[in-house]
């Protein structure tokens, strides 16, 4: 079935999303936090510890960096700088900057990327976070070590990026997800969320019109 996440964000909703994401890595820095000050912990320990306090900090960098996106979100004040960009170029980097959400569930990638879809006119800052957004959003219902398969191809002439979760999911996007949508949609394409046979997939379809301009 298809699973419909929101595009406009309202406050009630706004402050639900926060709370839960913003809980978990902050349970998760509090509880190494602990560990460490009981000095009871060895060399192995106290690695970990060091490990996830970063990963979650790291986290909640991008939730705030998500917060800032949010008011452009909410009132429709979304700018864009349009210019010729590389989307394997792009989703290479979308891939490191979603690191942390994929390393926290020990998560891997695997990218198949057709450079013969990779031009395109759009805004790369804007671009790339909305497709980090998606890998993180994958990543929340990926199961814990699994796989998560990103391809990039045209489809009818449009761009197209697929984000497959191998094995069983659960769970729907949060606020990542939803800003992703709006910038994607800003750019005149959509992002199609479906859950079906205990696997999800998220599909970026961006216009084929500005394709064909970078071409």
């Amino acid at each position: 079935m298809e699973e419909d996440f929101p595009t406009d964000i309202g406050l009630d909703e706004l402050l639900a999303m926060l709370s839960h994401e913003l809980r978990t890595p902050l349970t998760t820095i509090l509880g190494w936090s602990r560990v460490l000050r009981a000095r009871t912990f060895n060399e192995d320990t106290c690695r970990r510890a060091l490990e996830a306090i970063e990963r979650n900090a790291l986290a909640q960098v991008q939730i705030i960096d998500d917060l800032l996106a949010v008011s452009e979100v909410i009132t429709g004040k979304v700018r864009l700088n349009l210019r010729p960009l590389d989307l394997v170029t792009l989703i290479r980097d979308a891939i490191t900057v979603a690191r942390p959400a994929l390393d926290a569930r020990t998560i891997r990638v695997e990218a198949t990327l057709d450079p013969a879809a990779a031009a395109f006119v759009g805004d790369p800052d804007r671009l790339q976070r909305a497709v980090a957004n998606v890998l993180a959003t994958a990543a929340m219902v990926a199961p814990a070590g699994g796989c998560i398969e990103v391809r990039l191809q045209r489809a009818r002439g449009h761009p197209q990026i697929a984000v497959r979760v191998a094995g069983e999911s659960s769970g729907r996007g949060g606020l990542g997800l939803a800003i992703a949508r709006r910038i994607v949609e800003k750019h005149g394409g959509n992002v199609q969320a479906e859950i079906a046979g205990g696997s999800a997939a998220f599909v970026v379809t961006l216009p084929a019109r500005l394709a064909s301009e970078a071409a």
